[in-house]
C-alpha cells in the first residue's frame, strides 16, 4: 500500500506502542498496582465495553466510565474516580519515567515534519497525553497538538473525534496520515474518515496488506526523512 504524501497536511500519532515499545508496560502496571489488580482488570473491561462508543463530550464520557467502573468494583463512583486519577494514572507516569524509553529519533521525526510545514498531533486513548510524553523523557514542545480520546468523548475508533481533530487543524480528514501500532483502533479510525494509515510493527518483518503500510519504527524514521515536498 503506497502513501500519497503530497496529500498529507498533518500526521496524527498514537502514543503507547507507537512512540515507544510498550510490550512490558502491562507487567509494570500490575506490579505498581498489586493491591488493586482486580480494579485494574475491571478498568480494562470497561475500556473494551466502551470501545468506539461515542458519548459526545468529556463529561458524559467520564460519567459513564466511572459508573461502569463502580459497577464492576467495590468502589463508589467518587472512589473510582479518585483511584483512577490519583493512583492508576499516576502509576502510568512513574512507569514511563522509570522503565520506558522513546524509540530512537522520535524528536527527529517531529522536527522533520515541522520543517516540511506538516502539522503534528498525538492522539491517545488515555488522558494526560502531554504529561505522559514528558514522563517518557520527550520534550512536549516537539509536538504541536495533543488530544485524548476521553476528552473528546469517545475511545477509538469512534469517527467523530477524528473528524473534530481534522476540523481543529483546519484540514479535511483525507489530508491526515494516522500513525499507530493498532489496526483495530488507530487503523479503523483512519479508514472510517478516509485518512491514510501507517501501522507501526514491533518487528521488521512487515505485514503485507492492501489497505495500509506496515513499517518497523526504524523504517518509519527513514520513510519520514526521505519525505520532501
Amino acid at each position: 500500500m503506497d502513501i500519497d504524501l503530497q496529500k498529507i497536511r498533518a500526521v496524527i500519532f498514537d502514543f503507547d506502542g507507537t512512540l515507544y515499545d510498550n510490550r512490558n508496560f502491562p507487567f509494570w502496571l500490575i506490579l505498581s498496582n498489586l493491591r488493586d489488580t482486580f480494579v485494574c482488570n475491571a478498568e480494562r473491561k470497561v475500556r473494551k465495553q466502551m470501545k468506539g462508543v461515542d458519548l459526545d463530550n468529556a463529561e458524559r464520557f467520564y460519567n459513564s466510565f466511572f459508573s461502569l467502573l463502580s459497577d464492576k468494583t467495590r468502589f463508589s463512583e467518587e472512589e473510582a474516580k479518585e483511584w483512577y486519577w490519583e493512583t492508576y494514572m499516576e502509576s502510568f507516569s512513574e512507569i514511563l519515567n522509570n522503565h520506558c524509553t522513546p524509540y530512537k529519533d522520535v524528536e527527529i521525526v517531529f522536527s522533520h515534519l515541522k520543517k516540511l510545514g506538516v502539522a503534528t498531533a498525538i492522539y491517545s486513548d488515555y488522558p494526560l497525553v502531554k504529561e505522559r510524553v514528558e514522563a517518557l523523557g520527550l520534550p512536549s514542545e516537539m509536538c504541536e497538538n495533543y488530544w485524548s480520546a476521553p476528552e473528546l468523548g469517545a475511545f477509538k475508533p469512534a469517527i467523530r473525534p477524528m473528524q473534530e481533530i481534522a476540523t481543529e487543524l483546519g484540514i479535511s480528514p483525507n489530508e491526515m496520515l494516522i500513525v499507530g501500532d493498532r489496526v483495530d483502533t488507530d487503523g479503523k479510525s483512519a479508514f472510517a474518515v478516509g485518512a491514510q494509515f501507517i501501522h507501526i510493527e514491533k518487528k521488521k518483518n512487515k505485514t503485507v496488506n492492501e489497505e495500509y503500510l506496515s513499517l518497523h519504527w526504524d523504517e518509519f524514521v527513514e520513510f519520514i526523512q526521505n519525505w520532501e515536498y
